[in-house]
Formats: structure tokens, C-alpha cells, sequence
């Protein structure tokens, strides 16, 4: 089994070092703010995040950390 973290920043890669991951998480934030403020929401962060679980590397089950409703799971 193999387990694979999934930013909702999707400009994240795994190489990106911690500064690199910073500037990118600070830019989706800024770029999301007008809609986020609009929609009454945030469209992007650590909630907005998913965990892919691929078993036998066939079979993918991606886990949402929050419901349709906006609760954490």
C-alpha cells in the first residue's frame, strides 16, 4: 500500500522545499481571497487537503478529509 498526500494548493510538488511551499500556499491564499470573501468560504487549505490510498497500485480510494458539508471527517 502506498499513501499519497494531495494539496488543495495545486502548485505544491514534492520536491518544493519548505520556503517554496510557503510562497506558493501565501499565493493561492491571496489569489482565492475575492472569491473565498464572495462565496463565503476558503476554496484552499489544510481542510481542503486529501489522503490517496493505492492498494496493490490498481486500486486508488482517495480519502476526503471534510464531508459535502464542510465537517471534518
Amino acid at each position: 500500500m502506498q499513501i499519497f498526500y494531495r494539496p488543495s494548493v495545486k502548485e505544491i510538488i514534492p520536491e518544493d522545499n519548505v520556503e517554496t511551499i510557503y510562497r506558493k500556499v501565501i499565493t493561492s491564499y491571496k489569489k482565492n481571497r475575492p472569491n473565498e470573501i464572495r462565496k463565503g468560504t476558503t476554496l484552499s487549505g489544510p481542510h481542503r487537503d486529501d489522503l490517496e490510498f493505492l492498494i496493490n497500485e490498481k486500486m486508488p480510494m482517495i480519502l476526503h478529509l471534510k464531508d459535502s458539508n464542510g465537517r471534518f471527517l
